[in-house]
């Protein structure tokens, strides 16, 4: 089995109006021979709402010690610390206790949410938890990739007030990126679990 199951080479067109950037990127991503189609594009669309200079992919599922996204300083320790789905608690503890570090989540399934609850915030003390932004992707976009993503496309991305309006290769999407309030989830998850 190869360990590479594809590599990406995106070129985007970034408008994201509620942080007033304009930018022009091209990256490439590394799938994972385990890695869904619509983990991956989550992982990019996270890329994109939480861009800034330096922000980079990590090794991922690759390297469990390491999260979806990060950016580090020069003295190679994390300052951003971004997950995507429901990361282990040991290794998301050990961010958000960085005070230097900033950290979010980004979840793309109703089911995600729920475990996270279930396994990281029941009887934790909130005060590494309330360092973590959490975020909601609606990943309705899963369908239009079931044969797979090409290797190399072009992307326009417009994020307007949580919603994301993309093109990749001609095909149009639209999905929200929302804040979620990772308490008020917790208690609408004790009766889901």
């Amino acid at each position: 089995m190869s360990f590479l199951d594809g590599l990406y080479t995106i070129t985007t067109d970034l408008t994201n109006t509620d942080r007033n950037q304009y930018n022009h990127l091209r990256f490439k991503v590394a799938k994972h021979p385990y890695e869904t189609v619509e983990y991956m594009l989550t992982r990019i669309l996270a890329y994109l709402h939480s861009y800034e200079e330096g922000l980079e992919f990590t090794q991922g599922l690759f390297d469990p010690k390491q999260p979806a996204i990060w950016k580090k300083d020069i003295l190679d320790e994390p300052i951003y610390w971004i997950e995507v789905g429901n990361p282990e608690k040991k290794r998301l503890y050990h961010a958000s206790c960085n005070n230097d570090c900033r950290c979010r989540i980004y979840f793309y399934c109703q089911e995600q949410v729920d475990e996270f609850c279930h396994d990281c915030v029941r009887g934790t003390a909130n005060s590494w938890i309330n360092k973590i932004e959490f975020f909601y992707i609606d990943s309705n976009y899963e369908d239009v990739f079931e044969d797979g993503l090409p290797t190399r496309t072009n992307w326009e991305v417009t994020i307007i007030d949580g919603n994301v309006y993309f093109i990749i290769d001609g095909k149009e999407l639209a999905t929200t990126i929302q804040p979620l309030d990772i308490w008020s989830q917790y208690q609408l998850s004790i009766g889901n679990i």
